[in-house]
């Protein structure tokens, strides 16, 4: 087997497992990804000179128990 994610070979016919299940939780990937936009957000803010806004924009992250420093 090849290098890659996947641990089964892809079957013979080429069709592909429905990656649609209905089981999987994407709670904490829409989380990460709500997390990324707020850092680019200020990321750009810091770039531009806007550092007060770049905090306040970081400061959304902090109010998550899992950012708060010790």
């Amino acid at each position: 087997m090849g290098a890659g994610g996947s641990a089964a070979e892809a079957p013979a016919d080429g069709t592909l497992t429905d990656v649609g299940d209905p089981d999987i939780d994407n709670s904490e990937l829409e989380t990460l990804e709500s997390d990324l936009a707020i850092i680019a957000v200020a990321m750009d803010q810091a770039d531009s000179g806007d550092l007060e806004g770049a905090e306040t924009s970081m400061g959304r992250l902090n109010a998550d128990p899992a950012f708060e420093s010790a």
